[in-house]
């Protein structure tokens, strides 16, 4: 299940953006998820409309989907999901899974 060999290496990459996507590549539920985007996702880039926004809102969707299981497990009741983890956390999240599959599809590896 793990996608990557190191973390990215960019000024926006902070402690929350890793740790959201560690608990999302570590978490059955939410990586079936996104297994599940990337599967419909082939299918367009299969067909040669594949359109890197819509694939990034659906990712995104599950940053925060992976973000609000976080907080279920490991929150305390004092705190917001969404300020544990930003918007730009997520976005971030969603750009790297993204970026992950359309690497992995140009190499002929299908979902």
């Amino acid at each position: 299940m793990n996608v990557r060999n190191e973390l990215p290496r960019v000024p926006e990459w902070n402690h929350e953006t890793g740790e959201l996507l560690l608990w999302i590549e570590n978490t059955r539920t939410v990586w079936c998820r996104v297994e599940q985007i990337f599967r419909a996702a082939q299918r367009y880039y299969d067909k040669g409309r594949g359109d890197r926004k819509r694939l990034e809102r659906g990712l995104e969707r599950v940053a925060a989907i992976g973000a609000q299981d976080y907080h279920r497990e490991n929150g305390t009741p004092g705190d917001r999901w969404h300020e544990l983890f930003p918007v730009a956390s997520r976005r971030l999240v969603a750009t790297y899974l993204a970026d992950f599959f359309i690497e992995e599809n140009q190499r002929g590896n299908l979902w």
